[in-house]
């Protein structure tokens, strides 16, 4: 019998209830896997001459198996001519802490970079360009779905025992992987006192955000497929008038010039569970991503 206490088993076990998830969330208007390989309507983008890093979120990881956190993302980039880096941070840890994590992995490699994070990657990046000396070698950022002024899902995390946010703390530790000493650098108050103000945005570094949008069964006006799993998380934003992917409201996704919503939640915008999202083409949108990379010049 496996050790079921074991980190890499949970989170194993998670992607197994992510897939049924995804089994009983099938529309007409969901991504076919392969779209993002070889199969389906082919997706052509020119790569741009900087290598492109991906910098997971808080409980992420670079692949279970065949498993990646950024699902098929990599693959189709690489299938287009790019040079792509997936970066692998502890799960749990300090912004700080994962971004030393971060530099020492960048540091093996030459050339100029365009990072993308998701999620608490963005704000790893962020303090790599500005606190780590990254800023000559990092030609953008791009953020999607990164809580760049907190969400008021992680203040109710630290101040809550119980109560009626018992299942929303079970979503963000059992499915999301959260940690809960982690969201206090998540926090509204936390982002706006102390990360901001002492991370400031490098000169001569591009700054793109994308926001994630999402609603039950995506009946929203701009908004994609919300995975039922996220409903309480989602609820609570909802109830303080607060559109958002299920986790970070979007006006804290919002940071430099902000590019567009994607209609997804905060595990489609990955093109998770497993490429199960419906009403997000995830491989154009990546596709297109990639395009603009190049088109910029970068």
């Amino acid at each position: 019998m496996p050790d079921m206490r074991k980190p890499e088993w949970k989170r194993t076990l998670l992607f197994v209830a992510l897939a049924a998830l995804g089994a009983t969330s099938c529309s007409p208007t969901a991504l076919d896997q392969g779209d993002l390989l070889s199969g389906g309507q082919t997706q052509t983008a020119q790569p741009p001459a900087a290598t492109v890093v991906l910098v997971h979120g808080m409980g992420g990881f670079k692949n279970i198996g065949p498993v990646g956190y950024f699902f098929h993302i990599p693959e189709l980039w690489q299938r287009q001519g790019a040079r792509v880096f997936v970066a692998a941070e502890s799960s749990f840890a300090s912004i700080e802490q994962r971004a030393a994590e971060l530099k020492q992995q960048l540091d093996r490699i030459d050339g100029p970079l365009v990072l993308v994070g998701h999620s608490q990657g963005g704000l790893d990046a962020r303090w790599l360009i500005s606190r780590l000396g990254y800023q000559k070698r990092v030609k953008a950022l791009i953020t999607i779905a990164t809580p760049h002024r907190g969400s008021p899902i992680a203040d109710l995390v630290v101040g809550a025992i119980g109560g009626p946010v018992e299942d929303a703390l079970n979503v963000l530790v059992s499915v999301l992987g959260w940690s809960l000493t982690g969201a206090n650098e998540l926090t509204t108050g936390y982002m706006a006192n102390t990360f901001n103000p002492s991370v400031p945005d490098a000169d001569g570094v591009t700054y793109w955000s994308y926001a994630g949008m999402a609603s039950p069964l995506g009946l929203e006006r701009n908004s994609g497929w919300l995975h039922a799993v996220l409903t309480p998380t989602w609820t609570i934003l909802k109830s303080k008038h607060l559109d958002s992917d299920g986790i970070v409201p979007v006006d804290s996704q919002h940071w430099g010039t902000f590019r567009g919503l994607i209609p997804g939640d905060h595990l489609g915008e990955v093109n998770q569970p497993l490429g199960e999202t419906p009403g997000f083409h995830a491989a154009q949108f990546y596709s297109s991503l990639l395009q603009s990379m190049h088109d910029q010049g970068w």
